[in-house]
């Protein structure tokens, strides 16, 4: 678990993969336009949904950033301002304008991990 962030950039750095991997990414499309003052909502479970409908109502620009190409195109159909990558990388925040953002909320559930309670409990 603890390498599993270095092996991923490894292996996405080599070349013959990339390919592979844009071939294969579940939807191509141009991010936004450049962007300033807006929040970038990366994942759009149940929080990410109620930040982004308060944000709406408050006249908060705002993007999403979801990693389940399903959802992604749902929530197009409705109008939600959303995108399917991987918010982990610093090439997709920066086609979402992340330098000229307002704010940046990770909005990702993470289960809990068995037997490790208590290694998370200063976290």
């Amino acid at each position: 678990m603890n390498s599993a962030p270095s092996v991923s950039r490894w292996l996405t750095s080599l070349k013959p993969l990339k390919k592979v991997i844009r071939l294969g990414s579940p939807q191509r499309e141009r991010h936004p336009r450049k962007r300033e003052g807006h929040v970038i909502i990366v994942g759009f479970g149940l929080n990410g949904r109620n930040l982004a409908r308060v944000l709406k109502e408050s006249d908060v620009p705002y993007v999403v950033l979801e990693a389940n190409n399903d959802a992604v195109r749902e929530m197009k159909r409705k109008g939600v301002p959303i995108y399917y990558g991987d918010g982990t990388s610093s090439e997709v925040l920066h086609q979402l304008s992340i330098e000229t953002a307002r704010l940046l909320v990770v909005a990702i559930s993470i289960p809990p991990l068995r037997g490790r309670s208590s290694q998370l409990r200063g976290v």
